[in-house]
């Protein structure tokens, strides 16, 4: 290992010294292209990957001498340059969109450029031949055809402009992505969930609390009509970009221009599928089904007077709302309570005792399974006042009497039913979102600020509360972001940005808002587990779903970020675009989550209550972290001849504001297990209870806090950035990329239950967060070819692989003290992916275009899941000791886009096909189908699901209205109602077994069938949306 590490640290070393005198010796340099014509490259230029740079020449067409000092314009800007002494000119700082040029020379026509199109991070070549004016001369006017080879992309790069979002059959940004090669299921060439940079217009807008995981972009206010280009970079990022092992999503916003321009769009729609024993109640198109209303507006904002396009604004709203896919029926109601009569012969036989604490309530339990042994449940229920007292306890007290229950095969719940039996949506979906922009554009510069928020509320599907749909968790969202920025020039060739962001985030899940509702009272089976907590619903008694109760908890968490940066950019000469720029994040992290237990006081008072975990117990977690984070760079663009070279250094520093035990054997200061660490008040005498003497420990906390913690240690890493990008011909360029990339773990993994407190019922607690945790490490390298036939068509190749270490795990099990063990996240995982990814372009001419995107992907490591260890450690199974296939492991990857458009009308397509993800046999299954390893244990992800194909269209008819338009469009996901399969099975098998099932208990709660409905395991059926659309 160290010799591999030593030969990369040499490898750099001499990529810095041979790129330094390249940089010092400019004629040098010129003699080795003109011999050696190879281009080194790490990156890509720019402002933070917000705006572009356009770059020509300006000669005489009859003798192409460079004509010095030709002006070249951005039509409808204040953007321009000036040629210099070889007719050479650049324009920076140009935001992504499509111009027109204009070149002007005294004595010379004037020339035009049109459709010029500029993309973030690249350069775009605009050359001019002027003639000398003549007395009937007239202006030139040529339209650009953009070459399809891009000659600086030195690694790979798919960018996706405003005009081919609004023509795909997509709702939100995160679609975009997923038709993207190297993309599966918001995974980036293999990489975890959570490994991606999200930047909007500059900022980082990561929830730095779980890296954004299952959501992607779409919590943060951005939505399609907002967007004006969408980047991704999965090959490699230049040194500007940081905090991001897999990949970059760079999105810039839209902004007001000269001209008002508005868009207002509508759709609504639902599921159309014959399967409804597997998706019951959504074979139908409603408007209650999936509706959508949104709305842009842009334009001039004259009243500052001046230029008309001095101050603009840009403003976009959303409403959506989804009832989901996943319908439950309303048979129980949460607040059904089930009587003991219920069950069979159990009333009298089955009472074991009273209990007035939940001490006693636990011991009654103990006791019993003691002296009977058996798969026994145990039934609750409050003493009925009008009820005779069972034993002197009761006399003398109010309690609960415990039963223990034997479900017998005629114990029919449903005649204790109250509901209603109609469907219940169990996966609603309901969102407002928004954007404003202003822009204000002086003589030199440009300022912007902008807001945007998101407001989410949603229900996520659980199985087994299909007949209680009404007692399962809300969710509840929301994010704001306000953004300011500035560029300003220096000179012609320098300008600076400085720029700050406000990202924040709130998320809360329950049932009820009040904690401690008492509809949160449950007295149906098996309602209590050990050590208080409630566990809601009826036991396991065979294949029923649950009957009573409601899903308790209460959970909420924020997370701040104040993103402060700068950098500036100059062209130095004509072969050099240095950059350097710095960003420091300070975080705000706070946490809260509690069970709710049963108040043992209110046992004795007959009115049961419920109470909050509070501190120091096992079912409460609480934390309020300030970590900070920073960032340094410089990085530079070599373009001379036919190759460029990019290099980049990067720094980055992180205070994680976290705490770690000095005795790892006796973490807890809430519960010591070494006599001497056990806490004690101002006279030295222990403090025997935590909740009877919260007070002391409250006062006493800081006083614990240094006594069992010490402060986790800085980290920070140095990250070079090394690329190539050589012009083989006008139509064909070879790149290279070679890099470091580093990301701190999300910050969920160093802050869980920071003070380690364990569970006492379990032999082995965790996995238990680290502040000490290392930055994850990526080392990415690519090799590609772009090739480009005859006009239209473009051909993208690439080789890639990625080495990643240090990856966030939990192998590792520290015993304690004196008893029991636990285990905690630890820097042991590892990865390496590789792959080939092809892609196809055709531009639109002859009424069409397509892009065809082809991955071809191995992505392994010693785990999918960084807690998976922990689970393994707890249940006593093997760890994996070879790299086996990831969860998301797709081999094979086809992503098909076309659009055919004539005489206003619109037909475009998604096609997707996937090779199918793995998984892991069951042991236990009846007829399991097993692979071993050499040890004789069963093989990590040694099977395969069942290939995936989805087919999604847009059709769609715009008439012109004036200057107006209007659209009128049917979308339909899933055309063909495909049903692909996404999860397996109890027992990890493909199909449900129905030897199993017929030997359980049948139930009079449902039917065998309908507890063998997995619509969960499936991805969504056939959705038809119609809409309409109205622009200015």
């Amino acid at each position: 290992m160290k010799q591999k590490y030593q030969v990369t640290h040499t490898t750099h070393t001499f990529i810095a010294v041979a790129y330094l005198l390249l940089l010092t010796y400019p004629a040098l340099a010129k003699e080795v292209a003109k011999e050696n014509p190879i281009t080194i490259t790490i990156g890509r230029t720019v402002v933070l990957g917000t705006t572009g740079k356009i770059a020509g020449k300006v000669v005489d067409a009859d003798n192409d001498e460079p004509l010095i000092g030709a002006s070249v314009a951005i039509e409808g800007t204040k953007l321009g340059a000036k040629t210099n002494v070889d007719g050479d000119y650049v324009i920076l700082n140009v935001p992504p969109g499509t111009y027109t040029l204009r070149c002007t020379y005294v004595g010379y026509q004037t020339a035009t450029l049109r459709n010029v199109k500029v993309s973030v991070d690249l350069t775009t070549r605009a050359d001019f031949k002027l003639r000398i004016e003549s007395v009937q001369a007239q202006e030139i006017v040529i339209s650009a055809e953009r070459n399809l080879v891009i000659k600086d992309m030195t690694a790979t790069r798919a960018a996706v402009g405003s005009d081919e979002i609004k023509t795909l059959p997509i709702q939100n940004p995160a679609q975009v992505l997923e038709i993207q090669a190297g993309v599966v299921g918001g995974t980036f060439r293999g990489g975890r969930r959570g490994e991606a940079m999200y930047i909007v217009d500059g900022f980082s807008v990561n929830d730095v609390y779980d890296g954004n995981q299952g959501r992607g972009i779409n919590n943060l206010g951005i939505e399609s009509q907002a967007i004006q280009e969408l980047e991704l970079l999965t090959g490699g990022y230049n040194a500007e970009y940081g905090q991001a092992l897999s990949a970059i999503v760079n999105i810039v916003t839209k902004e007001g221009g000269a001209e008002y321009d508005g868009t207002l769009q509508t759709f609504f729609g639902g599921y159309l599928t014959p399967r409804t024993e597997l998706f019951p109640n959504v074979n139908n198109i409603r408007t209650v089904g999936s509706r959508d209303i949104q709305g842009s507006l842009s334009g001039p904002l004259n009243f500052f007077g001046g230029q008309k396009d001095l101050v603009t604004f840009f403003v976009n709203g959303r409403y959506f709302e989804d009832e989901g896919r996943f319908y439950g029926q309303r048979i129980f109601n949460a607040g059904d309570i089930l009587p003991p009569s219920i069950f069979t012969g159990n009333q009298i036989g089955g009472f074991i005792g009273t209990a007035r604490t939940q001490q006693e309530i636990d011991q009654l339990i103990a006791n019993y399974r003691q002296r009977n042994p058996g798969n026994y449940e145990f039934f609750f229920y409050p003493i009925d006042p009008t009820d005779p007292p069972r034993n002197d306890q009761e006399r003398e007290t109010k309690g609960i009497r415990v039963y223990r229950v034997l479900r017998q095969a005629t114990d029919n719940f449903r005649e204790f039913a109250t509901g209603n039996g109609e469907f219940v949506p169990m996966n609603p979906y309901r969102k407002f979102s928004g954007l404003a922009k202003l822009t204000f554009r002086p003589d030199v510069g440009k300022i912007s600020a902008q807001f945007q928020f998101s407001d989410e509320r949603f229900r996520n599907f659980d199985f087994d509360w299909q007949f209680i749909p009404d007692a399962t968790v809300t969710n509840y969202r929301r994010s704001y972001t306000g953004i300011l920025n500035i560029t300003s020039a220096l000179s012609s060739l320098t300008f600076f940005n400085l720029g700050a962001s406000v990202l924040y985030i709130d998320e809360r899940n329950f049932l009820y808002e009040d904690p401690i509702d008492r509809r949160y009272l449950d007295w149906g089976v098996n309602n209590l587990t050990p050590g208080g907590a409630y566990r809601p619903g009826q036991a396991d008694f065979g294949q029923e779903f649950l009957v009573s109760g409601a899903q308790t908890g209460y959970f909420s968490r924020s997370t701040t970020t104040i993103n402060i940066k700068g950098d500036v950019s100059s062209q130095v000469n004509t072969e050099n675009l240095v950059k350097a720029g710095f960003d420091v994040k300070f975080h705000r992290l706070w946490l809260e989550s509690a069970s709710l237990f049963l108040d043992e006081s209110s046992l004795q008072t007959g009115v049961l209550r419920l109470r909050r975990a509070e501190l120091g117990e096992a079912g409460y977690d609480f934390y309020d972290r300030r970590p900070i984070e920073f960032a340094a760079f410089v990085q530079d663009k070599f373009e001379i001849n036919r190759f460029i070279v990019n290099f980049g250094v990067r720094l980055d520093v992180f205070y994680p504001d976290g705490l770690v035990p000095k005795d790892p054997t006796d973490p807890s200061p809430y519960d010591p297990l070494r006599p001497e660490n056990l806490p004690k008040d101002a006279q030295g005498n222990v403090i025997p209870n935590i909740r009877e003497n919260l007070p002391i420990y409250v006062r006493n906390g800081q006083e614990l806090l240094e006594r069992n913690f010490e402060r986790a240690s800085l980290k920070w890493q140095l990250s070079p950035r090394l690329g190539v990008a050589f012009t083989i011909a006008e139509t064909s360029v070879l790149r290279f990329f070679f890099g470091q990339v580093f990301q701190i773990p999300n910050f969920e993994f160093l802050y869980r239950n920071p003070f380690f407190r364990r569970d006492p019922a379990a032999s082995v607690s965790g996995p238990f967060g680290n502040a000490d945790l290392k930055p994850q490490r990526t080392i990415k390298g690519e090799l590609g070819l772009q090739q480009q036939f005859g006009e239209d068509i473009a051909v993208d190749i690439a080789l890639y692989f990625n080495d990643i270490r240090d990856l966030n795990g939990s192998a590792f099990l520290r015993e304690y003290f004196d008893r029991g063990a636990y285990t905690q996240f630890v820097n042991t995982d590892y990865a390496l992916t590789r792959g080939l990814t092809i892609r196809i372009d055709k531009r639109f001419s002859r009424l069409f275009n397509f892009g065809i995107d082809y991955t071809f992907q191995v992505a392994q490591g010693n785990t999918s899941d960084p807690a998976a260890a922990a689970f393994a450690l707890a249940a006593n199974a093997p760890l994996p000791t070879v790299l086996v296939p990831l969860d998301w492991n797709q081999t094979h990857t086809l992503n098909l886009t076309g659009n055919f458009d004539i005489d206003g009308w619109l037909l475009s397509a998604i096609a997707r096909y996937g090779s199918g993800f793995p998984f892991t046999p069951d042991l236990n299954a009846p007829f399991p189908i097993l692979v071993r390893g050499s040890r004789g244990e069963i093989v990590t992800n040694s099977l395969l699901r069942p290939a995936t194909f989805t087919l999604d269209i847009r059709a769609q008819k715009t008439f012109e209205w004036g200057k107006n338009q209007v659209s009128v469009y049917v979308q339909v996901y899933n055309l063909l109602d495909f049903s692909n399969q996404s999860g397996n099975y109890p027992f990890a098998l493909l199909t449900p077994d129905l030897i199993f099932q017929n030997t359980r208990v049948r139930s009079t709660v449902n039917t065998p069938d309908e507890y063998q409905r997995r619509p969960q395991l499936f991805a969504p059926p056939r959705q038809v949306l119609v809409g309409a659309s109205f622009s200015l």
